[in-house]
């Protein structure tokens, strides 16, 4: 499940290593660049392996996560240190992050550095969650999909990465419109179930808590089953007047509390 990019130590990178990585990168695999035959390599003095490395990370720089490790088959040099990496790059590439915390990073990334805006309109991500994995794959609700720029999308898998450890693995994220309406929530967070399950991925379970408030309807909280798509009412309120809307937030839970 791990690809490892072979590289000739005594020739360098090569064209037809890049291509071997593209195809791996576009398959969303976690990825190693190993530079094998580390011990035929001449010349060589205490900077070498950080340069080549250096020059390596500029090579592969569209895998950026994928890390450069230097081995000897031969005389099984950093070998087992490869085994180890082989086993903490594919946890990585198959790691779950509970939608919780997922949205706690969320907005504090988002107070750090404010989403872009364009003739006035601000880009809102109204919440994140995971819909697969092998690669993490995310799915980001927004106001307007034109108003997420790539720049922006670049900083929050930075900051997924940094906040639950996955430097070594593609990540993506998967843009979608949301409208309004406690409907519309529901629709779109079917769409991630629906994607995650055609890509394999085994939720913990299908149930999702709304919490949903606007101008014109009382403030309501459910449980919503997205396989049997059955709904258990938790509670409902008059929201204040002149309280502003709070839109819906959600969270994954185990089951509909009793």
């Amino acid at each position: 499940r791990v690809a490892l990019i072979l590289v000739d130590g005594t020739e360098g990178f090569t064209e037809q290593d890049s291509k071997v990585a593209g195809y791996a990168h576009e398959q969303g695999k976690g990825c190693i660049i190993v530079v094998n035959k580390w011990d035929a390599v001449e010349g060589k003095d205490t900077y070498t392996m950080d340069t080549q490395r250096k020059g390596y990370e500029t090579a592969f720089s569209f895998m950026s996560y994928a890390p450069v490790i230097f081995i000897s088959a031969k005389t099984g040099y950093n070998v087992n240190k490869l085994m180890q990496l082989i086993k903490d790059v594919d946890a990585q590439n198959g790691a779950r992050v509970p939608t919780g915390v997922l949205n706690e990073m969320l907005a504090r990334a988002t107070a750090r550095m404010q989403p872009p805006s364009d003739k006035g309109k601000r880009l809102k991500i109204f919440y994140l969650t995971q819909a697969t994995t092998r690669p993490p794959t995310f799915v980001a609700f927004v106001n307007q999909k034109s108003l997420f720029h790539f720049s922006y999308q670049r900083y929050l898998i930075n900051q997924i990465r940094e906040r639950f450890g996955l430097e070594h693995t593609p990540i993506r994220i998967v843009v979608r419109e949301r409208g309004t309406g406690a409907e519309h929530a529901i629709q779109f967070a079917e769409q991630a179930y629906a994607l995650g399950m055609s890509n394999g991925y085994l939720w913990d379970s299908p149930w999702l808590r709304f919490e949903y408030s606007s101008p014109s309807t009382p403030a309501q909280v459910f449980d919503y089953n997205m396989r049997t798509r059955e709904r258990v009412l938790r509670k409902t309120q008059v929201v204040p007047s002149g309280h502003a809307p709070s839109d819906y937030i959600v969270e994954r839970i185990d089951a509909p509390a009793s």
